[in-house]
């Protein structure tokens, strides 16, 4: 139960497959989560400021 009971976080031989998967899922979570606020952030800020009018980019 030792063994299994702590997943480590180290490029080591036996952990190397995890800790690539943690680094590639958190860059992609991170790279998600900024295509999903832009817009939103576009969309408050149109809706602030008087001076915008319709879809400009």
């Amino acid at each position: 139960m030792e063994g299994k009971a702590k997943e480590k976080f180290s490029l080591k031989k036996g952990h190397r497959a995890r800790a690539v998967f943690l680094i590639f899922n958190y860059l992609f979570l991170g790279i998600l989560m900024a295509l999903m606020v832009i817009p939103l952030l576009k969309v408050f800020v149109d809706s602030v400021d008087p001076s915008t009018y319709g879809i400009r980019l």
